[in-house]
């Protein structure tokens, strides 16, 4: 019977314990207001480092805004802004002529000899009014003369972008070859079909061109070509060429086709005949060991008239390449022209 009173006072003892400790340590209280006064310095001491991090939050931020206002203003700015470009290249080279010659022919011109001479040097000048609208212009100047290359406006539609108006002298859309640049191509002269049918590769006119997705597509109508002295190439008429592409374009890969239909002249007989022209072209490349590799290739079918005869036109080129490292390249040809 003694022992439970016991233990009930020693179960007393323990409860009573903390209260007996808390009031026993000085500095602290019996109340919690005093402990959080005393826990206070320790928030202090964390201050001025979050002071630090939220200037650098609001520096970040300003920085946000500031960069996205400029972003505004240049584009606003551009809209109405100019730029201006000028770029070109130089082509010489050396000719051997197996007959070669000295001296000039019953007319005065040189006869076929060896030597030196530049066979491109050209200037490219572009304006661009805003984003939409732009301009090229673009001289040859070669000892013998200074022709007009091209000059030619472009006007691209604003809501996507894909499309553009181009008026003026430029490259007519016929194959892949004629739109390439000489210093892009692996062979700087293109082929003879189409230094023949294409003397010059340009023309005056119109065209719409349109690159949605990996569709590359483009029409014109021309005047004809004028500027040689054949009668296959004259087209001195009023009626004009309808000539257009349409192909896909990938990386590594493009596979079109072209067409072409006028009325040119022919001056034996001084009479209009229909020309006609369908293109084909196909390029690949690859990336080698050794460096990219290339295949690419044209052909062409068409009807004409030379000296009052209807002819049949064929013709076209493959092309393989291989570069050597970034800039060394060896490159063959094999050309078909009838």
């Amino acid at each position: 019977m003694n022992a439970l009173p016991m233990s009930f006072a020693v179960c007393l003892l323990a409860l009573a314990s903390p209260a007996l400790a808390w009031n026993a340590e000085p500095g602290i209280g019996t109340a919690p207001d005093e402990m959080t006064a005393k826990a206070a310095p320790n928030v202090e001491q964390n201050t001025p480092l979050q002071q630090e991090l939220e200037a650098l939050r609001a520096d970040y931020a300003r920085l946000v805004t500031a960069l996205a206002e400029s972003d505004k203003d240049l584009s606003a700015k551009r809209d109405g802004f100019i730029d201006i470009s000028l770029g070109g290249y130089i082509q010489a080279r050396y000719t051997w002529n197996e007959g070669a010659d000295d001296g000039l022919d019953s007319d005065g011109e040189l006869l076929p000899h060896s030597g030196f001479n530049v066979r491109r040097s050209r200037l490219k000048f572009g304006l661009h009014a805003g984003e939409l609208a732009s301009m090229t212009i673009q001289p040859d100047f070669t000892p013998e003369e200074v022709t007009l290359k091209d000059a030619y406006i472009e006007i691209e539609e604003p809501w996507i972008g894909d499309y553009r108006l181009r008026a003026g002298l430029f490259k007519v859309p016929y194959g892949y070859e004629i739109e390439q640049s000489s210093s892009e191509r692996a062979v700087p002269e293109r082929s003879q079909f189409t230094r023949t049918l294409f003397p010059g590769e340009r023309d005056l006119g119109a065209g719409i061109y349109a690159e949605p997705g990996v569709v590359r597509a483009a029409i014109g109508v021309f005047n004809g070509f004028v500027d040689d002295d054949t009668a296959i190439n004259r087209d001195v008429n009023t009626d004009k060429d309808l000539i257009g592409r349409v192909g896909i374009e990938l990386d590594g890969f493009a596979v079109g086709l072209s067409g072409r239909i006028g009325q040119a002249y022919d001056d034996v007989t001084a009479s209009e005949f229909t020309r006609k022209l369908a293109n084909v072209y196909l390029l690949t490349e690859a990336e080698l060991p050794i460096g990219v590799s290339g295949l690419n290739g044209e052909w062409n079918e068409g009807w004409s008239a030379l000296e009052g005869r209807r002819i049949r036109l064929r013709g076209g080129h493959a092309l393989v390449y291989q570069y050597i490292g970034d800039r060394n390249q060896l490159v063959y040809r094999f050309e078909a022209f009838n």
